[in-house]
C-alpha cells in the first residue's frame, strides 16, 4: 500500500459530561471500521492527539505513508433568528514517520 494516505474521521462525543474523540478509518474493501485503544478496548479518547497516535501507529503497521485526519463539521451557535452557524469541514495531514 505504498504511497497511500490513510483517512480518518474524527468525531466529538460526550461522554459522561466529558469531550472525547472517536476516530474512524476507511479500507478498500472493508466497512469502516473504528480505532480502539489496546490496553481498554474502548473507542474513545480523552484527546485528539492521541487518537492521532493511534490513528499513526495503523498506519505505519498496514504500510500506509500518511493519514489524512477528517473533522465533521459542527454546530456553533443558535443565532436568534433560528439559523445555526457551521464551522467548515477541516482536513489536516501527518506523514508517519
Amino acid at each position: 500500500m505504498s504511497n497511500e494516505k490513510l483517512v480518518c474521521r474524527v468525531n466529538r462525543k460526550m461522554v459522561d459530561g466529558n469531550e472525547m474523540y472517536e476516530g474512524t478509518i476507511n479500507l478498500q474493501g472493508a466497512q469502516p471500521t473504528k480505532l480502539i485503544k489496546g490496553g481498554s478496548g474502548t473507542s474513545t479518547f480523552a484527546n485528539k492527539s492521541a487518537l492521532a497516535a493511534s490513528a499513526r501507529s495503523f498506519a505505519r503497521r498496514h504500510g500506509f505513508d500518511d493519514v489524512e485526519f477528517e473533522e465533521k463539521a459542527r454546530r456553533t451557535s443558535t443565532h436568534k433568528n433560528g439559523s445555526r452557524s457551521n464551522i467548515a469541514q477541516t482536513t489536516q495531514t501527518a506523514e508517519v514517520i
